[in-house]
């Protein structure tokens, strides 16, 4: 490339190597990888531990994570979801893949037994795909959790906006800890508060609990539940994340950095 005086400009936007370890992206080459990362002019991750993990051979990794486009999701559904749930049913929603490699089941099971036990009033919702055969287990949890199956980016309000809270529920470990959802935005522009697990780093959100364990869930839940207009936080912090984070802006501030020479290594 340089005896063509190409420029590279790479993007790290996930944790190939990690997802190459359970079976996906199994066209990764880690040397490829860190050829690209060593010799790219311009590189960006989405993520603070993307770039934590190619600090020992790149110090100029410039963090620009994900976005969202309010237009996909319906510009008028902007703050659509009720969240008025005080001394009612707690509905709480996902929508994303669903595949047992980071979607964490035995957890979501394991909070659904303890809400079972405990007789708390509340039912999760399920949009996606890629989940493993469950079907015995979703008869079991029938009264406290819906699946919906695929739904397309256009009609996530027509769900978002029954929910009181939204949830991230991935595995603890490498793979998980890097990403940076999209959901995470897409969340927060229906106006629903997010608990998490597996994605330490959201905890930078206003709107975000992270969580670690099934009583930190419940706690989290109770909290939204009691406290529904101060769960998400600052509006005017939420409304600064909302309009930074469009895929609009995201692409204006990569366009500012091309611009910016001092960014680009030779």
């Amino acid at each position: 490339m340089a005896k063509y005086n190409f420029k590279i400009v790479y993007e790290i936007i996930d944790e190939w190597e990690e997802f190459h370890k359970v079976g996906q992206a199994i066209w990764f080459n880690k040397n490829i990888e860190q050829a690209v990362v060593l010799n790219a002019n311009v590189l960006t991750a989405v993520s603070k531990p993307l770039i934590e993990k190619f600090s020992s051979i790149r110090k100029d990794i410039h963090l620009l994570p994900n976005g969202y486009d309010p237009a996909l999701l319906g510009k008028q559904n902007r703050a659509i979801a009720k969240r008025n749930s005080k001394n009612a049913q707690l509905q709480i929603g996902y929508f994303g893949h669903l595949t047992e490699a980071w979607f964490d089941w035995d957890f979501l099971f394991s909070v659904l037994e303890q809400i079972k036990t405990e007789n708390l009033d509340l039912h999760f919702h399920l949009i996606g795909y890629g989940e493993p055969n469950l079907a015995d287990k979703f008869k079991q949890y029938q009264n406290l959790l819906t699946f919906h199956g695929r739904v397309q980016p256009a009609d996530l309000w027509k769900y978002a906006q029954n929910w009181d809270a939204a949830l991230i529920c991935f595995k603890s470990n490498a793979l998980s800890e890097a990403v940076d959802p999209l959901k995470i935005y897409e969340y927060g522009f229906f106006g629903l508060p997010v608990i998490v697990k597996g994605i330490s780093h959201l905890n930078s959100f206003s709107y975000v609990n992270v969580i670690q364990t099934e009583a930190q869930f419940i706690d989290a839940a109770r909290q939204i539940q009691n406290q529904p207009n101060s769960a998400l936080g600052s509006k005017k912090e939420l409304d600064l994340i909302l309009e930074s984070s469009t895929w609009k802006q995201r692409f204006s501030e990569l366009l500012r950095l091309l611009e910016k020479e001092q960014w680009i290594s030779f």
